[in-house]
């Protein structure tokens, strides 16, 4: 049985409306986060129902949840210093606090939150860390990738066997060099 999406729209003011910057799924389908203009908001996918809604008095461009929990990573729009495009915010909802924050050398263009995982994505390297104590784990280049492009890939068993990774997740991004003759995927099992 396929699940569908279905979005209604009711006439607001203008004023009302709140610009969408980032738009994602997460833990497995069941949760859609988005970044917007004023904030972010989180919806369960069963019911369209809202769970968390947040507004700030900045943008806020990317989000991703820790599994189902009320620890969010966030990343600015850079228009408050409290939330810039050059770092991950980790954000307690429960407490409306910031836990942490990993400041970068760049802007972040891409961000996940995978089990125990922190990845973010640079223009042309993947930052891999546990979420828990902030430890990087490794990090690997990758091709230009202005709009964050990443995968996170559980290790399973057919992982396992056919590519000899652990049960960690494997992080997919673009190559920094593409293979003779096509596109191919780079990436890394955490250790």
């Amino acid at each position: 049985m396929a699940a569908s999406l279905v979005v209604k729209y009711q006439e607001q003011d203008a004023n009302e409306c709140d610009t969408l910057n980032y738009l994602v799924l997460h833990n497995e389908g069941r949760l859609l986060s988005s970044g917007t203009k004023n904030g972010f908001l989180v919806h369960a996918v069963e019911g369209m129902r809202q769970v968390v809604k947040r507004e700030m008095r900045s943008g806020i461009r990317l989000v991703s949840v820790l599994r189902a929990s009320n620890i969010f990573a966030l990343v600015g729009d850079g228009t408050d210093e409290r939330f810039p495009n050059t770092a991950v915010v980790l954000w307690n909802e429960a407490e409306a606090v910031a836990l942490a924050t990993v400041e970068c050398s760049a802007v972040v263009r891409g961000l996940r939150m995978h089990g125990d995982l922190l990845i973010i994505v640079l223009d042309s390297v993947c930052y891999v860390y546990e979420v828990e104590s902030l430890k990087r784990l490794f990090s690997f280049p990758s091709a230009a990738n202005p709009d964050g492009l990443v995968s996170v890939v559980d290790g399973g068993e057919q992982l396992q066997e056919e590519f000899g990774l652990s049960q960690r997740p494997l992080v997919i991004a673009l190559p920094s060099s593409p293979p003779p003759g096509g596109v191919g995927a780079a990436g890394a099992a955490a250790a």
